[in-house]
């Protein structure tokens, strides 16, 4: 989610989830906290002592922030490090049972419960990788896809991101598959945002940007496509805590 969270989804990533995809490092780890009631301001100030400790201890990876602001789940705060290979994680054990001791240690009394999940970004559907700082807003919705439908989904998105390509489309978002730690097969779709202002939608429809690039035709047998994939979604906003994250070398 960069500049866009266990059951191992087996089914969809056998499907489609092309297997070079976390070998290049598209691989993301995702923790949820749920904070206690009334414990926000006393878990915000053990996030940063525990930023503080990856600061303390040369950690190289970076780990951002954002509590969401919409939906079931307002109020949790999202984890996460980004860019990471399976192989990445050999070699940090040691490493990461320190950080969870002192994890359980600072936030462990203000935490309801804790969630971890693994994602893979999936530039080949379209979309611009982000760099740098995560936008201050992430747009993000869940797409929960038929198990048989998932190759007809991963086509007809790839197909809506070459429209968008082709007419210039002002969004272009990022995308990622659950691997491990949901109910799948799960894709995730994020939108950065850098204000508030910024959420309002393009004039143009993303249905009227498809039948401009396709024809009305074509347009109408993808998106149909598409939306016959989906069992259902379910989106939240996101807003981007950098007091609360930690990157190297800040």
């Amino acid at each position: 989610m960069k500049h866009a969270l266990g059951v191992l989804a087996v089914v969809s990533l056998s499907v489609v989830a092309p297997a070079a995809e976390a070998q290049q490092g598209n691989l993301a780890q995702i923790f949820f906290n749920k904070v206690k009631p009334g414990a926000q301001e006393q878990y915000e100030a053990a996030r940063q002592r525990h930023m503080e400790w990856h600061r303390s201890k040369g950690d190289s990876w970076a780990w951002f922030t954002w509590e969401i602001a919409t939906g079931d789940r307002t109020g949790t705060f999202v984890v996460g490090t980004f860019d990471r290979s399976f192989k990445d994680f050999d070699g940090r054990d040691e490493f990461e049972a320190a950080d969870a001791a002192d994890s359980a240690a600072n936030m462990g009394p203000f935490v309801e419960s804790s969630t971890q999940s693994l994602y893979l970004r999936r530039p080949d559907m379209g979309g611009e990788p982000p760099t740098g700082t995560p936008s201050k807003l992430s747009q993000v919705i869940h797409f929960h896809v038929n198990p048989a439908s998932v190759n007809d989904f991963v086509e007809s998105v790839r197909k809506v991101a070459e429209a968008a390509k082709k007419t210039s489309y002002p969004i272009r978002p990022d995308w990622y598959q659950l691997f491990s730690g949901g109910m799948g097969p799960e894709f995730v779709l994020v939108y950065g945002r850098s204000s508030w202002a910024d959420l309002q939608p393009p004039d143009k429809t993303l249905d009227a940007m498809v039948e401009d690039a396709l024809g009305r035709t074509q347009a109408a047998s993808v998106l149909m496509t598409l939306r016959r994939a989906v069992r259902y979604t379910d989106s939240e906003l996101l807003v981007y805590r950098p007091e609360l994250s930690y990157v190297p070398g800040k």
